[in-house]
């Protein structure tokens, strides 16, 4: 399940909230959130592990990702990862390529018709970097080690040597544009898309 709520107040700390509110939903128990401890990178992860979850926040929104399938009957819960941006359009993007992006990733980009096409690409490549970060635990000093998610034909795709299932997702919200990526761990070893619906909620 992916939950998505826009804050019309918010804060850090409301956000934080939030995420959490989101979780409880999910999980269907409110006191769930008594049973998290925080893993590798600081990755959170409840202690008896019924469930794998992962929140992301961003300006006014806040992102949840929550699976409980598993790679096999009785085998362990598949991992998850999950980020939402803000598009900034007039962001400079051009050193941040150069530090974390593979040349394939850069040239996806710099092929773009426009402007606004070129952010949005950045905003695309960035949010599934992160969630196959956070899927694997790791940190956002390892981003420039993640595979290019830019294939040789130059289009956009999951690293193929990461194995997992993955979502994209750009939507509107009043004068905001948001970019979302989720990823759950593949069970079957080979990427595909994921086909899940993404649930809006406000307040």
């Amino acid at each position: 399940m992916i939950f998505v709520s826009l804050l019309k107040n918010y804060s850090k700390e409301l956000l934080h909230i939030e995420g959490l509110r989101l979780l409880q939903i999910a999980d269907g128990n409110e006191n769930c959130t008594e049973n998290i401890e925080t893993g590798k990178n600081g990755k959170p992860f409840f202690k008896d592990r019924h469930a794998e979850f992962n929140i992301s926040h961003s300006n006014r929104a806040a992102a949840l990702i929550y699976n409980t399938s598993k790679k096999s009957s009785g085998g362990a819960v598949l991992s998850t990862g999950i980020d939402i941006q803000k598009i900034n359009y007039k962001k400079d993007i051009t050193g941040i390529m150069e530090k974390a992006y593979s040349a394939n990733e850069i040239e996806y980009i710099k092929n773009a018709p426009d402007v606004i096409e070129k952010q949005k690409r950045f905003y695309r490549v960035w949010v599934l970097k992160e969630a196959a970060i956070k899927l694997n635990s790791l940190s956002v000093f390892d981003i420039k080690e993640i595979p290019s998610f830019i294939d040789d034909d130059g289009l956009l795709c999951a690293a193929q040597t990461m194995h997992f299932d993955y979502l994209i997702k750009m939507f509107e919200s009043a004068d905001e544009t948001y970019m979302l990526a989720a990823a759950i761990e593949s069970a079957t070893g080979q990427s595909k898309l994921l086909q899940q619906d993404i649930v809006f909620s406000g307040q």
